[in-house]
């Protein structure tokens, strides 16, 4: 065993031991000493997570509630392990190791996070089609807006339901309705998101009723469309491509083997 391997071991028991330890309860107040330790260790996330994500990263990541200084110290944790077993088990070496953990450490969290909030957004607007649905029933009955809203958001799946318990919470306060909307549309960036709002914006002080929401229901549509024949000539690009790969792969590997034949003087079935 290698003092590489010792370290590595002696780490990964360490690391199970601190977890241990911060997962046992404490029955007595923790000490001066060690609170204020915490703090600056959390002072000292907060400025790396300021320092190595853009803007639009942590706006991403407070509209879905993400501890951002939390996931750069599991980011921390897990290149630091990376780093051990790079250099320890793969025998790479150590400024390669720490190069690629370090590249790992920048790009990661603006990349994860981008592809997070784009998953959420998608989710987000395709909840509007049933609220709409749901919303036109209502106001053809003759609910108000805050009651129609209150009576459909807890059919409505999540992250929208959420958005909607905000957008219901401030007219409650007495926000006016495109104040109230406008703080949704902002959080989700959607062409969808805002013509919902601006629809309901548009229509206050007067009557709503099912034709209110006839434009965003035809948008939806349409965007169901377009999203129905990305996916079909996606997968058409995907099928023609499948038999040209084929033969590519196929004249490889019968080169490959014209190669290993011409410089071994193996000359198949003929030599024997």
């Amino acid at each position: 065993m290698t003092a590489l391997d010792l370290l590595g071991h002696i780490s990964l028991l360490g690391g199970l031991a601190a977890a241990g330890w911060w997962a046992a309860p404490r029955p007595r107040p923790r000490s001066w000493w060690a609170s204020q330790g915490d703090a600056r260790y959390r002072q000292a996330l907060q400025w790396l997570w300021q320092r190595l994500t853009a803007q639009a990263t942590r706006q991403a990541a407070e509209v879905m509630g993400l501890n951002g200084p939390r996931l750069i110290g599991l980011l921390l944790g897990g290149g630091v392990f990376a780093f051990l077993w790079l250099v320890g088990l793969f025998r790479v070496a150590w400024p390669l190791a720490l190069g690629i953990v370090g590249v790992g450490v920048l790009l990661i969290p603006n990349r994860w996070i981008a592809r997070r909030y784009a998953r959420w957004q998608t989710r987000l607007a395709a909840g509007l089609s049933g609220l709409a649905n749901r919303l036109m029933i209502l106001f053809d009955l003759g609910r108000p807006l805050l009651g129609a809203l209150k009576q459909a958001a807890p059919q409505t799946p999540s992250p929208l339901k959420n958005e909607l318990y905000r957008v219901i919470a401030r007219l409650e306060e007495g926000w006016p309705v495109d104040q109230a909307l406008q703080g949704m549309d902002a959080r989700a960036h959607r062409m969808e998101v805002t013509t919902f709002a601006t629809t309901l914006s548009l229509s206050t002080g007067r009557r709503l009723t099912s034709e209110t929401l006839v434009p965003l229901t035809t948008m939806l549509a349409s965007q169901h469309l377009q999203t129905q024949e990305q996916l079909t000539g996606s997968a058409e690009q995907v099928a023609s491509t499948i038999p040209i790969l084929a033969f590519f792969g196929l004249m490889i590997v019968g080169l490959t083997i014209l190669l290993i034949q011409s410089f071994s003087g193996f000359g198949g079935l003929s030599g024997l």
